[in-house]
């Protein structure tokens, strides 16, 4: 990885259309963000120097597209690849989100069903070959049942074998160069899921017709929902010889399936798995299965944007509101629940540790963040070994802070969002690049009253003082012509006139070499410069 850090294709990071182009919807909500087509994300994958892209089939073509528009979206697909130098490393199936894979789709009861989903995946592996896919993922998240009495897990796990035998000749008669990764997952969709950990899955390529075409893809999500080391989970894979790809997000212990940015929750955990990738030379990609949350700012992930800031909203607030008949009849007071509340909630520095080759820091990382960290606080600890919870005997509410705050814009009642552009960016590409995300994707998604408008843009500024250097070169240029080509000869005129240029040219060539920005400090100088130098110019030529 180069210096700055940022990623090259070199370093083999992949991502999904449907994690970098999640609209927000989640079991409970619809989508909080507009949909972008797959060639803009594979521009925006490719501008960030990803190496490729993964997907579902209907990620990429909706399941009720028409042949024209099937041809228009692989068309733009591939372009946008080829301009961006991007490639597709792994495909998959969707056998998961319609209606008829509710009772699963390779170990459904209905043999219609199982014969549907191996169609659909023959023409989805079809599709990643020609795009050039070199593995192809299964995962089974309608493989399994909410109850036992439903399904004859044997029998289930037969059909699934023959399912994956038939696609396995499948892909040999049509000499596909491409190998198979089985992923697993213990829950979510279904109650249970059979295979439900990458150690399950291993035992079971070997059950298969060709175990050495098959191989596993592990999430770390996946085995953490299990409680499970995901680092062991990687090695019995790697040295098993069937580690085919990985999918690298973070989760909550025993949560639901939460996909979560690699590293943002057990940063040790993810520290050594990277580890091990790196001194085994796992050359694979390196898969961020990770969702943009649910409340991610669109704006701040335009490339340029540093940070975005809103401004005239209330604030995030979690209130407790605890009935005091409650802490009567428990014996509690309400310094008790708070205390609990704040020692529960506590991230503090504890110094550090010296060795003779490092310093480490110490600190306790326990804040709690949502409505339900809260009510799991515990408040009182019985001898019998029950307890009592903030949840049992307050109100948690995930709120906004209760003030008297009102901002208006042209009378309308309003919020502002300021952006702030990375160091390095080009101010006028930022401006633009905001300016088309507003008109495209925010304007056309607003409900009816409401509206969207740029109020104070500083790239204005920018533009104003670009264009006074321009306009008072050019006019300085022609009054030195003019003067000199009058008082004195035109030969000098010419030779003094292309003095300034190449003076000006060679100071943006001294501000380049020195990474100097073109700012509005720099372009205030240059306009003082101009006149400095129209003067001098002339002065020069009369001696």
């Amino acid at each position: 990885m180069n210096g700055d850090y940022r990623p090259t294709p070199q370093d083999k990071f992949s991502f999904g259309l449907w994690t970098v182009g999640n609209p927000g919807r989640d079991p409970f909500g619809g989508p909080t963000r507009p949909s972008i087509p797959p060639h803009r994300l594979v521009r925006l994958l490719g501008e960030e120097g990803a190496y490729g892209v993964n997907f579902h089939d209907n990620d990429l073509i909706p399941i009720d597209a028409t042949p024209r528009e099937r041809g228009r979206i692989l068309k733009d697909f591939r372009q946008a690849m080829a301009d961006y130098n991007v490639c597709v490393p792994m495909a998959t199936t969707n056998l998961f989100s319609e209606p008829v894979f509710k009772d699963g789709a390779f170990t459904s009861h209905d043999a219609d069903v199982r014969a549907y989903a191996l169609q659909k995946t023959m023409r989805a592996i079809d599709l990643g070959v020609e795009l050039g896919a070199r593995v192809y993922v299964f995962w089974g998240g309608r493989e399994g049942a909410e109850v036992d009495a439903a399904k004859d897990a044997s029998e289930a796990i037969k059909r699934m074998r023959e399912c994956l035998n038939f696609l396995i000749g499948y892909v040999k008669d049509n000499g596909y160069d491409l190998k198979f990764a089985l992923e697993a997952k213990p829950n979510e969709p279904r109650g249970d899921i059979y295979f439900a950990t990458t150690g399950a899955m291993l035992a079971f390529t070997y059950t298969l017709d060709d175990p050495e075409m098959v191989g596993v893809n592990p999430e770390l999500a996946h085995e953490h929902m299990a409680g499970l080391n995901f680092y062991h989970a990687v090695a019995q894979a790697w040295e098993a010889g069937k580690l085919f790809h990985i999918d690298l997000n973070d989760q909550k212990p025993n949560r639901f399936d939460q996909d979560l940015r690699f590293g943002s929750e057990g940063l040790k955990a993810a520290f050594f798995l990277v580890k091990f990738l790196e001194d085994v030379g796992y050359s694979g990609p390196r898969h961020f299965d990770a969702h943009a949350y649910r409340t991610e700012d669109e704006i701040a992930a335009l490339p340029g944007v540093s940070y975005v800031e809103t401004s005239g909203v209330r604030r995030y607030e979690i209130s407790i509101e605890v009935p005091l008949q409650r802490l009567r009849a428990l014996g509690l007071t309400i310094e008790d629940v708070s205390d609990a509340v704040r020692r529960a909630s506590l991230d503090l520095s504890a110094g550090s540790i010296e060795t003779r080759d490092a310093e480490v820091r110490v600190r306790t990382t326990g804040r709690r963040y949502d409505q339900h960290d809260f009510e799991e606080i515990i408040v009182l600890s019985r001898s019998d070994g029950t307890v009592v919870r903030v949840g049992d005997l307050a109100d948690v509410r995930d709120g906004f802070q209760d003030v008297g705050l009102i901002t208006r814009y042209q009378g309308r009642r309003a919020a502002f969002v300021e952006v702030y552009r990375a160091a390095g960016e080009q101010v006028l590409d930022v401006a633009a690049a905001v300016e088309e995300h507003l008109e495209q994707q925010v304007a056309p998604s607003l409900p009816a009253g409401v509206a969207a408008d740029i109020w104070n843009n500083d790239a204005e500024v920018y533009e104003g003082r670009l264009a006074l250097l321009l306009e008072n070169g050019f006019l300085g240029l022609l009054l030195v012509l003019a003067a000199l080509a009058l008082f004195l000869e035109i030969r000098l005129a010419l030779w003094v006139a292309t003095g300034i240029g190449i003076s000006f040219v060679g100071a943006l060539g001294a501000a380049l070499a020195f990474d100097v920005s073109i700012n509005t400090i720099s372009l205030f100088a240059f306009i003082l410069g101009v006149g400095i130098v129209v003067d001098d110019a002339i002065v020069v030529a009369e001696h």
